[in-house]
């Protein structure tokens, strides 16, 4: 577990125009400040693009295998009308900049066409995987992210949702330790 400090930033993604940041939670007792999004409720409830279906527990190697078989996930997803060109845009994107946040997270994302409607497959590794992450640490959690080409609000929103989700150490224990994919949905289902 990467320990955090209760009110720094850590980089959390890059648009390609700024860096938007993930901010530790205050420690219990303490009052952590909320962010704009989450002042003027606009974020996106987390499980919107989730279902049972797109949640595992995975036994990888490497970042290939993790990002594959989190893939493999949206493979038979209604939102989606070219699963090959999703994969392909998903690792075009990962090539061009490694979407490893720090504190053991990865978002593989992309917006593209060949997506209907929102949607995300999200898995946690048994063991953390060497990701290019910015603070080098393991990657043991990945949110993978698929949009239409239109639907940059919605990532936002969706993004500030889950960054206040994984900026809490409490609830980014649980979900490294999710023994199985009915723990890690039980876990996220009403957040």
């Amino acid at each position: 577990m990467v320990k955090t400090t209760p009110g720094r930033r850590y980089p959390l993604f890059n648009t390609g125009r700024s860096w938007y940041t993930l901010r530790s939670a205050a420690p219990r007792g303490g009052s952590a400040e909320r962010s704009d999004a989450e002042k003027i409720g606009i974020m996106l409830e987390f499980s919107k693009f989730l279902s049972r279906e797109r949640v595992a527990v995975l036994d990888v190697k490497n970042k290939r295998q993790a990002i594959d078989g989190t893939l493999e996930l949206l493979r038979d997803s209604p939102n989606i009308s070219d699963f090959s060109r999703v994969a392909s845009a998903i690792w075009q994107r990962e090539e061009a900049l490694a979407t490893g946040l720090g504190l053991g997270i990865g978002t593989p994302h992309v917006r593209i066409s060949a997506v209907r409607y929102p949607t995300a497959a999200l898995t946690v590794l048994r063991k953390g995987v060497d990701y290019g992450s910015l603070d080098n640490a393991p990657v043991r959690l990945l949110l993978l992210v698929a949009m239409p080409e239109e639907s940059q609000t919605d990532w936002l929103r969706y993004l500030a949702r889950a960054s206040s989700l994984f900026r809490d150490d409490g609830i980014r224990r649980k979900l490294f330790t999710a023994p199985d994919a009915d723990a890690l949905w039980d876990i996220v289902k009403d957040r």
